[in-house]
């Protein structure tokens, strides 16, 4: 398995999350490295040819961004992170998720303080007492 190296920092945790399989979720068993299943392959250019996209004043907003908000059911303004997720999953064809709630993604049955590879990870914020992004 690849070594992860992850830079501490205060009152931050980093978690990863499995996904659910039987609940719209793809499930990629024995991830020993990204963008070995071809629906892994699928959803990670999805995310690529996404690169460079840039909030227009900086408060959320922007042609593409609230295109991922809309995706989910929200307007410019809202944080967009797990939207842009929700996004990229609708895009492959997947019915889930689909939310711009970070930490909707991250139920806590399936979060865990080891790193691993995963194709979706969220930051515990200790401050906020959540994932927040």
């Amino acid at each position: 398995m690849e070594e992860i190296q992850v830079k501490k920092t205060p009152g931050v945790r980093r978690l990863r999350t499995g996904v659910i399989p039987g609940k719209g979720w793809p499930h990629f068993p024995g991830l020993n490295s990204l963008a070995t299943v071809p629906e892994q392959k699928a959803l990670i250019e999805l995310a690529q040819k996404e690169l460079g996209v840039r909030e227009r004043t900086g408060k959320n907003d922007g042609k593409r961004v609230e295109e991922y908000l809309q995706y989910v059911g929200f307007n410019k303004g809202t944080p967009w992170c797990a939207a842009f997720v929700s996004w990229v999953f609708g895009q492959a064809g997947y019915p889930q998720p689909r939310t711009a709630w970070s930490p909707a993604l991250f139920p806590l049955s399936r979060q865990t303080q080891h790193i691993s590879p995963a194709m979706v990870f969220g930051i515990y914020y200790s401050a906020l007492k959540r994932i927040a992004h």
